[in-house]
C-alpha cells in the first residue's frame, strides 16, 4: 500500500484533537506500514496518546522511522517537533523521527 502527504493532511484534518497530527511509519527498508493520528485528551492533563505513540502500539518493533505532521482546521501545514517524552521514547528505541515544516 502507498500513501501521500495529501492524504495523511487529509487524516489530520479531520481528527477531533485540538492538534491535528499525523505519524506515518515506514519499517527498516523504508516500506509505509500505516498511518495514525494523535488520539482525544481523556479527563485529565496530558490523558491522550501522541500520534508516535499510537503509531508504536499499532506496529509495534516493525517502525523504524517516522515521518510527523501537524496541519491547522483548515488544513494547512505547521510546524511540528516530537515532544521531549516522546522524542526520548524514539531515540531509546532507535526510531528516526522526520517532521514536516520543522522549527527552526
Amino acid at each position: 500500500m502507498n500513501f501521500s502527504i495529501a492524504t495523511a493532511i487529509s487524516k489530520a484534518a479531520k481528527n477531533v484533537c485540538n492538534y491535528k497530527i499525523c505519524a506515518i511509519g515506514f519499517n527498516r527498508r523504508g516500506e509505509y506500514l500505516g498511518m495514525v493520528t494523535n488520539r482525544p485528551r481523556f479527563h485529565t492533563k496530558g490523558g491522550g496518546v501522541h500520534a508516535e505513540i499510537q503509531l508504536l502500539r499499532k506496529f509495534g518493533k516493525r517502525v523504524r522511522s517516522i515521518l510527523l505532521l501537524r496541519v491547522t482546521k483548515g488544513g494547512k501545514l505547521i510546524r511540528i517537533d516530537p515532544c521531549l517524552t516522546c522524542a526520548k521514547i524514539l531515540k531509546d528505541l532507535e526510531i528516526e523521527c522526520t517532521t514536516i515544516m520543522k522549527k527552526d
